[in-house]
């Protein structure tokens, strides 16, 4: 098999919605080869545990997949995008370490191995001045130690750390929840052309893919796996940026979070991470001098290590089911929930019982872990947390917003 044909169909296994990464990665070790996964018969798809009633949609939905993977490989190379697959000598080794590597990377731009020391920064995208102020100084101070920033080009604090890094003549990557021919915000069109010259743009969405909401949760753990370590620079008590801390915890990287005033709601946030383990911090030199970053990157033997939740200690507790017990959840997370119980169930049997896509079925599952609903045990499981069926979780209720 040619290439482009490898690749065609690896795009179409990876856009396969109806199946988890889990799963992917499972078949493709299993198979060896994407086209005969992509290509399972009625029976395959039954005994790799597809429920019955969901193979017709699976069988209609691969032939769509490949189909758009042909047209998708000619779209990428009018707009220099190109596809780095996890098996690729170039892919990040960072990335590879994490529980759940994405199987393709759309690049645009060029990834360096310069980029195995870098600094993931996150934050509010309503930053204050005192947001702004710090945002600046560390980014300016970690650029010039050879760091590389990365972020995922939002309003605010993400914004603010790419141009840092641009402005001290440093490497950025920006991570998208859209596919990479959709910018979003709309307005950072510009930066994102400046971070593809000096850096990277990524996202593991194919193109075309609309920046939903439940994309996001799911994106952060990129922003977190390329990188040694996350700072935290103002969030909220229920800021997307904690959803990044807690993948870089679970991912054995080290949490930093920058203290501010216990009068500032942006502020709440960041000050939990700091009393709950997270480094606090003040200056680059400060988070330098935890990653013990002395000399250039030395690039090692590429081995894909399977994690599971045993290989590092979990570092933040999530909130206790009573702070959450009267929060209106959505409707989508009131499902998931009503699936769990206290006996551990996979992730692909939640997708199953709840008729979701995996991703949205993933993301959905973060949040209820960081409010304290659900919990993840080892071997990528999930179980109802403490009192949470103390929670109304009547199926469907609720408000999707």
């Amino acid at each position: 098999m040619n290439n482009r044909a490898k690749m065609k169909f690896l795009i179409a296994l990876n856009n396969l919605d109806m199946l988890s990464l889990k799963i992917k990665y499972e078949l493709l070790e299993r198979e060896g080869d994407p086209e005969t996964v992509i290509r399972y018969s009625r029976a395959r798809w039954q005994a790799a545990g597809v429920r019955a009633r969901s193979i017709d949609g699976v069988l209609l939905e691969s032939e769509k997949r490949i189909a758009m993977a042909e047209q998708e490989l000619d779209a990428l190379k009018d707009l220099e995008v190109s596809l780095l697959p996890v098996y690729d000598t170039a892919y990040p080794q960072r990335l590879l370490d994490i529980y759940d590597p994405p199987i393709l990377l759309y690049v645009l731009g060029s990834l360096s191995p310069k980029d195995s020391q870098a600094v993931a920064m996150v934050g509010s995208r309503v930053a204050t001045p005192y947001g702004h102020q710090v945002c600046h100084v560390l980014t300016r101070g970690l650029a010039a130690s050879g760091m590389t920033i990365v972020s995922g080009m939002a309003v605010g604090i993400d914004t603010l750390a790419h141009r840092g890094a641009l402005e001290s003549d440093g490497r950025t990557i920006a991570v998208l929840g859209s596919g990479l021919d959709v910018v979003y915000p709309p307005e950072n069109y510009g930066l994102m052309k400046e971070i593809a010259l000096h850096g990277a743009v990524v996202s593991e969405f194919s193109l075309g893919t609309k920046p939903k909401r439940f994309n996001f949760p799911r994106r952060n753990r990129i922003i977190s796996g390329l990188a040694l370590g996350t700072v935290v620079i103002e969030a909220s008590e229920r800021s997307g940026s904690l959803i990044t801390a807690h993948y870089a915890a679970d991912q054995g990287r080290e949490v930093f979070a920058v203290p501010g005033s216990i009068f500032s709601k942006l502020s709440h946030g960041t000050n939990a991470l700091i009393s709950e383990g997270a480094h606090c911090i003040q200056t680059a030199d400060d988070i330098l001098s935890s990653l013990s970053i002395t000399e250039p990157a030395v690039v090692k033997k590429r081995v894909r290590r399977k994690k599971t939740k045993e290989d590092t200690a979990v570092l933040f507790e999530p909130p206790t089911p009573e702070a959450v017990k009267n929060e209106q959840l959505e409707a989508s997370e009131r499902d998931v929930l009503a699936v769990l119980a206290d006996t551990p169930h996979s992730i692909d049997d939640i997708i199953r019982a709840s008729g979701m896509q995996a991703g949205r079925v993933e993301s959905i599952l973060m949040m209820l872990e960081i409010k304290g609903l659900a919990e993840q045990i080892p071997g990528k499981q999930f179980r109802r947390r403490g009192d949470a069926a103390a929670v109304t979780i009547t199926k469907g209720a609720g408000n999707e917003h």
